[in-house]
C-alpha cells in the first residue's frame, strides 16, 4: 500500500509541473 500512495504523489507532481509549463 505504501509503494501505491508514493506512486501516486510522483504521478501529482508531474502534473503540476506540466500545468505549470502549460501557463
Amino acid at each position: 500500500i505504501e509503494e501505491e500512495e508514493e506512486e501516486e504523489e510522483e504521478e501529482e507532481e508531474l502534473r503540476n509541473y506540466l500545468t505549470k509549463i502549460e501557463y
